[in-house]
């Protein structure tokens, strides 16, 4: 379990975060959405230690993790950006990378295994010696996921991993996800497309003004929850327990 209290974070004296608290379960999938600029990739850096604490705790099971170093965190928590970049890097010494916080000299047999072991386990044998910056979008994604599960935490966070893909790729990198979360992990995504979020999430955390507007599963989501954070009109239809987000306004259904 990941343990998030009271989570408040300034930049440059400007509040962006303020009293954030939730708790997030083992196997769990958390979908953080909200408007831009509401601080969902804020959120996810506070929560790496890329960003400090202005204030508050985070806890992962029993462990602070503002009272660890950041060598042990990275062994805790590995955190994917939306803009990802290896420099000159092929695809095998980009995956080696997420082993860092295990390195003291030089990688070890156990690391080369682990890296050799996970680009097969993934389907990236064929291109283990390309340049990553070479790759496709939906291939860098799959690099960036790779170096984040070598590295082996207990919460992996991701900064929008769908974006820029098109929908083969985003049902890809949502079947990897929820695969991660089967093995018991906390995943944890910032999200723009809220029927994405619907297909991979299983808790939805929504921000607006700094705090936490909603937070729970998808039975939270309505109507006039969606208007409020996005101030848009749809319509939020529950069919066998699928929740569909019909972007249709009430009247333009009734016209039809």
């Amino acid at each position: 379990m990941i343990t998030i209290d009271n989570l408040t974070f300034f930049y440059n004296k400007e509040l962006i975060l303020d009293d954030i608290s939730f708790k997030v379960d083992d196997g769990s999938i958390i979908a953080i959405l909200g408007e831009n600029g509401v601080g969902k990739t804020t959120l996810l850096k506070c929560i790496s230690g890329i960003l400090p604490l202005s204030k508050g705790s985070i806890k992962v099971d029993d462990i602070e993790l503002t009272k660890i170093n950041n060598k042990q965190r990275a062994t805790l928590i590995s955190y994917v950006p939306q803009v990802i970049t290896f420099d000159d890097f092929n695809v095998f010494d980009a995956i080696l990378m997420g082993r860092i916080p295990y390195i003291d000299f030089q990688a070890k047999h156990t690391d080369l295994f682990k890296t050799a072991t996970l680009i097969e386990k993934m389907d990236l044998s064929s291109i283990a010696l390309k340049k990553v910056n070479e790759l496709s979008g939906g291939q860098r994604q799959k690099v960036a996921i790779a170096r984040a599960l070598v590295q082996d935490t207990k919460v992996m966070l991701f900064d929008e991993p769908t974006s820029n893909l098109d929908l083969k790729n985003q049902l890809a990198i949502i079947k990897t996800l929820k695969a991660i979360a089967k093995t018991g992990k906390i995943v944890m995504v910032t999200m723009h497309d809220i029927s994405m979020a619907l297909l991979l999430a299983d808790k939805f955390l929504f921000l607006k003004d700094q705090k936490i507007y909603a937070y729970g599963d998808k039975t939270i989501i309505s109507k006039d929850l969606l208007k409020a954070i996005y101030h848009i009109d749809v319509n939020v239809l529950n069919i066998n327990e699928q929740t569909i987000i019909n972007l249709g306004s009430e009247n333009s259904e009734k016209d039809n």
